[in-house]
């Protein structure tokens, strides 16, 4: 991970429709854009297939402009669209529009044919997509496309909304105006929610900017509250679970939620831009708290690939084009989707999408906007308890590959006490992420952030010890010292959780379920490997009713979570019948035992994947006390 310190930028890009008398980066390109025309001298190009004038982009950052056409190099190293001053001569003439008209109408006629001709097969034609007024006769039809988007920015009740880049080929298309709230929500309620909790993890938006338009947005004449643009409805349905959580919220709203992931998804995988990188972090997230909707492993896996593609695990400079604050608002993106990609990886016992050992983008840092700002003693703080969280998931992904994923060859040619060597060196550096997280804590009680409370420290931090400690191939032939740290973090781990269920700051999603799945395989593995020295059955029967009550808690609509309560109070009934103190168990607990770890482990197949490292248990029948710690 980067050390490097902290930028000089500042500010962030947006989620932004604007009228057409603005000029934008991102702006849809107008029919009336100069384009080189080599039929006359009229052009407001000349010979040389140059622009007489610089682009809008380069004017507006005051910048040089080789004035190329049809994109400059500025505009074309970015990957954005680029556009120059209208002239008084279009460059495209009534005629040429005919033509055009004309050549799509017979190219309709040859698809008709087509269709007609394989009732199997649908070929959708050019002028299903490109309907015969797109074209339009100049300013008539580019005053209609600026009328709907404007009428879908109104609509959406704020300025955030959603630009298709047009540079794929494709004709782009905003997203149907149809995401809507449940009845009588107050959005900026919601999305207050998100920043005072979300946001601190993954500070990838300019909160004052989005909280402004909002307000703008609600006083503004007209205003529809039914269509939001993407951004603000996925800002607050977060913020409706973050407010579940806090008891503000009923489950009957929070189940009336249906996140269109098709249409999102889709949408940002045609649009390879920021924006669409920082919906994909935002459906992640959500993600994380659907029990019906898509796997957060595949979202955050989309959002990671993405992110590489666009080089945001590579450092940017001005060179490229890009200003300071733009700089800066790909590397906070970029972190953001790191740390969500491991830890959900971590959760779920599979490979990171991002999976580089060179990045070297500079962690988030405060810029000198915000350093000049009223809410400067804020934003640091919100940028420590981010960069904290990045350090835990860094070290999660790498006791992830180290003892989890590595090449089952490597891991045998390494000897006991390079094993333990390098156990050690994680526990030290997972102390030290303790200990600047505790400097970092506040002790007033928030109901709704808790990113930097003692209790989410500690279960974090027991969390990431049972994943080290886990009876993987690297821990192989477990000692009794090895078998006892992971029972007492299995204990830790769970009296943690508990204090954050009480406190109504434990998040009920797939990554706490996981982990009580694991922690249900791992208490029977316990039992089953430990005699009475190492494992007491006293407390594994506090352990089981913790996790138990965890359980209950989740709605109806996690039905893993159901069936998982079903195989804890098998094993709360079966734990009786082992005596305190006894040697040896009998062959009928001993039968019961695997019976309930077979459920277990069919429960992770079914959760976490069929690949899941947590499937992989490691050894199921060897005698922990025969075995020395240098085994």
């Amino acid at each position: 991970m980067s050390n490097s310190g902290p930028s000089t930028g500042g500010g962030y890009s947006r989620f932004r429709v604007r009228s057409s008398t603005s000029h934008d980066d991102w702006q849809l390109p107008s029919p009336k854009r100069p384009r080189l025309n080599t039929d006359g001298p009229d052009s407001s190009s000349n010979a040389s297939g140059h622009a007489e004038s610089a682009c809008l982009r380069c004017r507006k950052r005051k910048k040089r402009c080789c004035r190329t056409l049809p994109q400059c190099t500025a505009c074309d190293t970015t990957g954005v669209q680029c556009s120059y001053p209208s002239s008084d001569n279009l460059s495209i003439t009534v005629a040429e529009v005919n033509e055009l008209r004309a050549q799509i109408e017979r190219l309709s006629q040859q698809n008709v044919v087509k269709n007609n001709s394989n009732s199997n097969s649908y070929v959708l034609s050019p002028a299903d997509t490109f309907k015969s007024g797109s074209l339009g006769n100049g300013p008539d039809n580019d005053q209609e496309d600026t009328l709907f988007l404007a009428r879908t920015t109104e609509a959406n009740g704020s300025n955030h909304s959603w630009n298709w880049s047009p540079d794929l080929g494709h004709t782009p298309r905003p997203p149907s105006n149809n995401l809507r709230l449940p009845a009588g929500l107050a959005v900026r309620e919601l999305v207050d929610g998100y920043f005072r909790h979300v946001h601190k993890a993954y500070p990838f938006l300019d909160q004052g900017q989005v909280l402004k338009d909002i307000d703008d947005a609600t006083t503004r004449p007209g205003n529809n509250s039914e269509g939001l643009s993407p951004l603000i409805y996925m800002l607050s349905v977060i913020g409706c679970i973050t407010l579940h959580r806090a008891g503000k919220l009923s489950d009957d709203i929070l189940a009336s939620i249906k996140v269109p992931y098709e249409e999102l998804i889709g949408q940002c995988m045609l649009d390879p831009s920021i924006h669409a990188v920082g919906m994909l972090l935002l459906l992640a997230c959500y993600s994380t708290f659907d029990p019906t909707g898509i796997c957060p492993w595949i979202v955050i896996g989309l959002a990671g690939r993405q992110a590489i593609v666009l080089g945001l695990n590579r450092k940017s400079t001005r060179e490229s084009g890009l200003t300071l604050q733009e700089v800066e608002q790909r590397n906070r993106l970029f972190w953001s989707i790191y740390a969500l990609d491991r830890e959900v990886a971590a959760s779920f016992g599979l490979p990171p999408s991002i999976n580089d050992e060179n990045i070297n983008v500079p962690l988030p840092s405060v810029t000198i906007d915000e350093y000049a700002s009223a809410t400067r003693v804020q934003l640091s703080k919100v940028l420590q308890v981010c960069r904290n969280s990045i350090a835990l998931r860094d070290l999660e992904g790498k006791i992830l590959q180290k003892v989890h994923l590595a090449n089952p060859i490597s891991t045998l040619n390494i000897g006991m006490a390079d094993r333990q060597a390098i156990v050690s060196q994680f526990v030290s550096q997972l102390d030290d992420w303790y200990a600047n997280g505790c400097l970092l804590s506040q002790s007033e009680n928030d109901e709704i952030s808790f990113h930097d409370n003692i209790p989410w420290l500690n279960a974090r931090y027991h969390g990431v010890l049972i994943l080290l400690h886990y009876p993987s191939r690297f821990n192989a032939y477990y000692c009794r010292e090895q078998l006892s740290s992971l029972r007492e973090s299995i204990r830790r781990c769970v009296q943690c959780s508990a204090v954050l269920l009480q406190q109504q700051h434990l998040m009920l999603h797939h990554n706490t379920l996981n982990k009580v799945l694991v922690i249900c395989l791992l208490l029977v593995f316990c039992l089953m490997q430990g005699n009475s020295e190492v494992v007491q059955v006293g407390e594994v029967r506090q352990d089981v009713s913790s996790c138990i009550d965890i359980l209950e808690d989740f709605t109806g609509r996690w039905t893993l979570a159901k069936r998982s309560l079903i195989v804890f109070r098998d094993l709360e009934r079966l734990l009786p019948t082992i005596r305190p103190g006894a040697g040896h168990k009998s062959p009928t607990t001993i039968e019961s035992l695997r019976r309930v770890q077979s459920d277990a482990q069919s429960l992770i197949r079914d959760g976490l994947g069929p690949s899941s490292v947590y499937n992989n248990l490691y050894p199921l029948s060897v005698d922990p006390s025969s075995h020395s710690s240098g085994h």
